[in-house]
């Protein structure tokens, strides 16, 4: 699909999406909206990958109020849901770090040197992954995350036991060598060269 064709509904939503940030700040439903935004948000990530999980056991697991066992699903549902919780509350440049990543993953900032034992490039892979965010900062937001999304799916840096962690949901080029690496990257290109 052209450039063109896209750049300008995406520059629409990238505006709305501001608007609604600017309206949210400064109304008193801002902090239920959210809350309700994390639980859809959570639900909807655990059917992406093929589970089916009721908003309302999430909310009742939640709560810790819930008369039944988790499934996986709902487990897997409920840790995004602490994790968005969890990005809300730190500053961005503490989250967008090596070890904000790897807390993130449930690796603890003091665990970061027993990383190198299981998974020797995590830090190195993370790191190149945010240099790559980074670069992204000429693009509009939503293409933006979109390319970073897609860069970490391609090549996740983070990975456990031989099985890959997924990105918990959001994100920054400048160089034009780098942003067509990263574009081809994200294209999915075999060829093309990591960052």
């Amino acid at each position: 699909m052209p450039w063109a064709a896209i750049a300008g509904p995406w520059a629409h939503a990238g505006e709305s999406l501001a608007r609604l940030d600017q309206t949210l700040a400064m109304s008193e439903l801002r902090d239920a909206w959210i809350a309700r935004a994390d639980v859809a948000e959570a639900a909807a990530s655990a059917w992406l990958d093929g589970g089916a999980v009721a908003i309302e056991d999430l909310v009742l697991h939640d709560a810790d109020t819930a008369s039944s066992l988790p499934t996986p699903a709902l487990f897997k549902a409920r840790s995004v849901l602490l994790a968005r919780r969890t990005l809300e509350r730190r500053a961005p440049v503490d989250v967008l770090s090596v070890p904000g990543i790897l807390a993130l993953h449930g690796r603890r900032r003091r665990q970061e040197a027993a990383l190198t034992e299981g998974d020797p490039g995590a830090a190195d892979r993370i790191a190149a992954w945010l240099r790559l965010t980074g670069d992204l900062a000429c693009l509009p937001v939503l293409p933006a995350a979109a390319l970073a999304f897609r860069a970490w799916a391609a090549d996740p840096p983070v990975r456990h036991g031989g099985r890959v962690l997924g990105l918990v949901d959001g994100v920054r080029v400048t160089d034009p060598a780098t942003r067509e690496a990263v574009l081809a990257r994200a294209a999915g290109d075999p060829g093309a060269q990591s960052t």
